[in-house]
């Protein structure tokens, strides 16, 4: 487990929240919060609701009550936009590169809040040193990057903003393993190095467990477990979750 966190107030945190599409609901009056300089794995299997939480986070879907603050606001009040000049920036499921564009071209597009050419070269040479196969490759067409490569430039855009608080949806999906280790101290060390706070949204365990300072465990959209993390995670309720067993069972 990685040591870190803090007792400060949180800087984004989640009360009885609920939401859904349309007249299916998906979560269920969960809470849970992420302090500043910390990491928190949110964890279930597919369908539990992981994703949508990250989705009512960053406004890209409504939630129906309870309530959902960042650095003390509510977030219900501001558009996704705002959200993202604040400091809170998602990085979806899937990556979602422009694949078309240049590794330079996606890095700079996200750099559409920037307000000069000038900062946004700057954060550009940031990014890239702390990406260097990014630099190495910014003329390289994004769709034919490998898919760790696509992962980091995924994050590199997040990065681009230098954001406070990072939502992380899944970056582990589609990768190999060897390419797994690398992406678990790419996330420690925007943590350490660089200050971030993460909400990661993960179903590999090992990389979630070497990460994470706490982890929250979802299940049908209801928060079932929550603690630090390799005790949430070696907790017999998540091998019921992953492995299928029934819960009454003995």
């Amino acid at each position: 487990m990685n040591q870190g966190g803090g007792t400060a107030a949180p800087i984004l945190e989640l009360q009885d929240v609920y939401a859904g599409y349309g007249r299916v609901p998906v979560l269920h009056g969960i809470s849970l919060a992420v302090q500043p300089g910390e990491i928190v794995a949110l964890l279930g299997a597919n369908g539990a609701g992981k994703s949508t939480t990250l989705r009512v986070i960053s406004r890209l879907l409504a939630h129906t009550s309870g309530s959902v603050t960042f650095d003390g606001a509510d977030v219900a009040r501001l558009t996704p936009a705002a959200l993202v000049r604040a400091g809170l920036v998602h990085v979806p499921e899937g990556r979602r590169i422009f694949a078309g564009l240049t590794v330079e071209e996606n890095l700079l597009v996200a750099g559409y809040t920037l307000a000069s050419t000038r900062k946004a070269r700057k954060r550009l040479a940031a990014v890239t040193d702390l990406f260097p196969i990014l630099g190495a490759r910014h003329n390289q067409t994004a769709g034919l990057l490998s898919g760790g490569e696509q992962q980091q430039l995924a994050i590199g855009r997040a990065m681009m903003l230098e954001p406070r608080v990072v939502l992380l949806d899944e970056p582990s999906l589609g990768l190999a393993p060897l390419v797994v280790e690398s992406l678990a101290d790419t996330i420690t060390a925007l943590n350490t190095d660089r200050g971030v706070a993460i909400l990661l949204v993960e179903q590999d365990l090992a990389l979630a467990e070497r990460v994470a300072h706490r982890g929250y465990v979802l299940e049908t959209g209801t928060i079932v477990s929550e603690g630090l993390a390799d005790e949430v995670i070696t907790d017999e309720a998540i091998s019921q979750i992953y492995l299928g067993a029934d819960r009454g069972a003995p």
